[in-house]
């Protein structure tokens, strides 16, 4: 005689079992029921409808329409992509709730997006994998994390502190500002209630009392802030990003000069000995100009290209040598700090307009550290 198997029975998972506590059963909208019960139906299937159930609220709504096509894309759908609110619309819609046709028809247009998602999917992989990207997994954290929250906050905590919570969770600061975002609506509907701004919202809110709404608003303001606060203060906790360190040899990679000058009998220094110099003392072959670079500061000069970077402009300049070209430059090459200072005040000519960019003829005279 064959062994009939015995179809292993489904359980609940743990956490659903704990937030049954406090969410109670499926919600059913009786005739007259007001918007606050819509809310509250909301967040009932957000928190407690698991993978299965929210798929089978969808197929149950369009069973009950006899629209069987629509049934068999919508079975090619990955989880992912279901839309959760649709299917707790259908869902409500179908227990009795008191839903507008427009909410009904966004519903009934999600989930053709999401047909057309699979559709598409359909021919570019016949696997159908979905990979979760780095979003949909960041939603999936906050949507989690605010569950638990929602959770407390129903226990009616007397010490409830939003931001020892995110410390403790070791939430991240762009995840922070999304709890915040979805808090700040229900912050906001509750302030307009008490202000008599919505005669719906102050419908809504009628059973509770002004003391009541005044402690759930300074409840959920704490909460936003204490967001906005553990938000700003990681970001600003945050080590700086260390600069990239470019290396000699990539500096000096386009930087021109000129080796030496065998008619003046001059060559130049090595051009690395200029990164981080106090000074650079510099000769134009052709131009016969005479220039001094001095840095803007103890960081020194720099190069870029063919360019020096980090001096001053208002202590750097440039003059042309004529006459003198020899003895001046002799100057240059062995004179201390002190005559280097005078030298330009004895040279009669005009100050040129300073040029930072060095070419091949170029003698890099002298370094000053």
């Amino acid at each position: 005689m064959a062994r009939t198997v015995k179809k292993a029975r489904k359980s609940h998972s743990e956490t659903y079992l704990i937030n049954k506590k406090y969410y109670g059963d499926e919600p059913i909208f009786k005739v007259g029921h007001d918007r606050m019960q819509l809310l509250t139906g909301f967040n009932w299937y957000n928190t407690m409808a698991e993978e299965d159930d929210v798929r089978q609220y969808i197929v149950d709504y369009y069973k009950s329409i006899n629209a069987e096509n629509e049934i068999k894309k919508f079975s090619r759908v990955p989880f992912m992509r279901v839309p959760r609110t649709a299917a707790s619309v259908f869902r409500m819609h179908m227990r009795g709730a008191n839903l507008d046709d427009g909410m009904l028809e966004r519903a009934r247009q999600s989930v053709a997006e999401c047909m057309k998602y699979a559709e598409q999917e359909k021919v570019e992989d016949s696997s159908n994998v979905v990979r979760l990207s780095i979003q949909d997994h960041m939603n999936n954290k906050v949507r989690d994390f605010i569950a638990d929250i929602d959770g407390m906050l129903d226990n009616k905590p007397t010490d409830f502190s939003m931001y020892a919570i995110l410390q403790s969770a070791q939430f991240p600061a762009n995840l922070s500002t999304k709890v915040a975002d979805h808090y700040r609506p229900i912050m906001e509907e509750i302030s307009d209630a008490i202000d008599k701004k919505d005669p719906q919202l102050v419908e809504g809110y009628s059973s509770y009392s002004k003391k009541q709404m005044k402690d759930m608003l300074a409840l959920y303001t704490g909460i936003v802030e204490d967001c906005e606060k553990h938000s700003g203060n990681i970001r600003k906790a945050r080590k700086p990003r260390k600069k990239k360190v470019i290396s000699v040899d990539k500096k000096l990679k386009n930087f021109q000069y000129q080796k030496e000058d065998a008619s003046l009998k001059i060559s130049s220094v090595n051009p690395e000995t200029i990164l981080g110099a106090q000074e650079l003392w510099t000769f134009n072959t052709k131009s016969k100009v005479l220039s001094v670079f001095r840095a803007v500061d103890r960081g020194g000069l720099n190069v870029k290209s063919t360019a020096i970077t980090g001096y001053d402009p208002a202590t750097s300049q440039s003059k042309k040598i004529g006459r003198k070209t020899e003895e001046i430059l002799n100057t240059v090459q062995t004179g201390g700090k002190v005559s280097l200072r005078k030298l330009f005040d004895t040279i009669n000519t005009d100050s040129l307009k300073f040029i930072d960019r060095l070419n091949s003829n170029t003698i890099l005279l002298k370094v000053v550290r």
